[in-house]
């Protein structure tokens, strides 16, 4: 909802923090381009929470890293000497697709279900919690 909103509102927000059309203009452009991503982002973020959450952590973290350093960061070096700028705006959106797109495979074919939390150890003795006080 806040990026339909940003979306709908764009010159007008921005024209609370810049004063130049020219640099508006730019704004708005930068802001169709990668607000949108963040969309694809959350639902990744969403995903992403209920497989870590049955102890499967590392899958996520190779989809993330892939989509960032092995996506996006190259697409915006290599497309930056024929796209200029343009590049580093593009490589939001197509790390956030290939993000998305992951996490949705993961979540439906990938082991996550059967993924297992680590056993609770047993207390062997009190330790201070950081407060000065011992617990159990």
């Amino acid at each position: 909802p806040l990026v339909l909103v940003l979306w709908i509102f764009d010159r007008q927000l921005l024209g609370l923090f810049l004063t130049d059309p020219a640099t508006i203009a730019i704004a708005e452009h930068v802001n169709t381009l990668v607000s949108w991503s963040f969309v694809l982002f959350g639902i990744t973020i969403v995903l992403f929470g209920v497989v870590r959450a049955t102890g499967a952590v590392t899958p996520p973290l190779y989809i993330l890293f892939t989509s960032l350093v092995v996506v996006r960061i190259p697409f915006a070096e290599l497309l930056i000497p024929s796209w200029g700028v343009e590049a580093v705006w593009w490589s939001f959106p197509v790390g956030s697709v290939v993000s998305v797109t992951l996490a949705v495979l993961y979540y439906r074919y990938g082991g996550w279900r059967s993924a297992k939390m680590m056993p609770a150890r047993p207390h062997a003795e009190a330790h201070d919690g950081g407060m000065g006080v011992n617990t159990p």
